[in-house]
């Protein structure tokens, strides 16, 4: 009973503790996605403000180059001003950057017309340059391709591009933010939930964007097919994969997920108000996913130190029921000693009373005068 007692609390203080851990992990799963969703709505608004700066609306019909100078310097100040902003371009119906300014060893720094480049088979610039306008483009979050190479240190990147008009409603190019995917990805790094789980950042793929190993992040960007989830852990990415939000206990550990739709979230974020805001525009299928892993082997460590608590008190009571136990037995024992000694006792009685009863008659006491009264009783009348 008390072994059956003993095992029925342990079980019951691993149940409470992982549910803790359980708890835990989906809060830092939501808080990851909520600091994802103020990210990107920052972004959205950043877009917005420079698209209708008015001398960049001045400049679009009379792009002098006093006018696209005025114009570099207020993409400068912003900027210098947000720090989570690569490059800030104005480019044209043709494809040709018009403006460009690069935010450099913490500085703005306008590119030089001969440095300008043509983006006119660029993904980003065909889509946007496609769309209405009021419509706001968000590419996919990718590694940042520089003249047609990959940056040596590999420098995440996500743009927000807009087309833009004039007063007449005709096209004049876009203009087209990107943000230092940094930024973004550090309002996952810094987290940490229960015993030491960390958010990660899949993409929809499964590649990690941030994971518990820096080497594998970024593996559909450097040709590292193998670097993802479904590879390593298949049975979590299937578990991901099929359900938008959910948790999960397997092999491998607990697993927290919650998908985001990119596209579908800045939508909701930026049309939350009153005032309708813009048409965001991507692929439909854009999703990221934070995943929140606590390793099996922490799991178990709960259970061992629960039972290894439960040591001493388990030796305790067994030690107190083994006491308990031998004094009840010598208890019974004596009692069944006395009760043969008062059976014998009483089987001793009865027989003395049996003995007395059978005595000889000789042994009598006689009447003195019996023998005179029986001779007188003998004469002849």
């Amino acid at each position: 009973m008390i072994g059956g007692g003993s095992y029925y609390y342990a079980n019951a203080e691993i149940r409470h503790e992982v549910e803790q851990v359980k708890a835990r992990d989906r809060e830092l799963v939501q808080v990851t996605a909520e600091g994802l969703h103020h990210g990107l709505l920052d972004m959205a608004f950043d877009v917005d403000y420079l698209l209708h700066l008015p001398r960049l609306r001045e400049s679009l019909s009379q792009p002098t180059p006093g006018n696209l100078a005025r114009v570099a310097e207020y993409f400068v100040a912003y900027a210098e001003a947000h720090r989570n902003i690569d490059q800030i371009r104005w480019i044209d119906a043709k494809g040709k950057e018009r403006v460009r300014v690069d935010y450099v060893a913490n500085r703005g720094v306008v590119v030089p017309e001969a440095s300008l480049q043509d983006k006119a088979t660029r993904d980003y610039f065909i889509d946007t340059m496609a769309l209405p306008a009021g419509s706001l483009y968000v590419s996919p979050f990718d590694l940042d391709i520089e003249h047609g190479n990959q940056e040596k240190s590999p420098k995440p990147v996500i743009r927000f591009a807009s087309p833009i008009r004039d007063a007449r409603h005709d096209r004049h190019g876009i203009v087209v933010v990107n943000f230092i995917g940094r930024q973004l990805l550090d309002r996952v790094r810094p987290s940490v939930g229960s015993v030491g789980a960390r958010p990660q950042l899949l993409n929809r793929q499964g590649f990690w964007m941030v994971g518990p190993n820096p080497a594998d992040e970024w593996g559909f960007d450097i040709d590292r097919p193998d670097a993802r989830l479904g590879v390593r852990f298949p049975a979590a990415w299937a578990a991901i994969a099929a359900q938008a939000e959910g948790q999960v206990v397997l092999d491998s550990g607990l697993w927290s997920w919650k998908s985001i739709a990119v596209i579908d979230e800045i939508r909701k974020l930026v049309n939350a108000g009153n005032t309708p805001g813009f048409d965001v525009q991507g692929n439909a299928n854009y999703s990221w996913h934070t995943v929140v892993t606590t390793p099996a082997a922490r799991l178990r460590a709960i259970e061992q130190r629960i039972w290894l608590g439960m040591s001493p008190i388990i030796f305790f009571a067994i030690l107190v029921a083994a006491l308990v136990s031998y004094w009840i037995m010598r208890s019974q024992r004596h009692v069944e000693i006395l009760n043969t000694q008062l059976a014998d006792r009483a089987e001793a009685a009865g027989g003395g009373r049996a003995s007395k009863g059978q005595l000889p008659r000789q042994h009598e006491p006689r009447d003195p005068h019996a023998d005179e009264r029986d001779s007188r009783a003998r004469l002849p009348a």
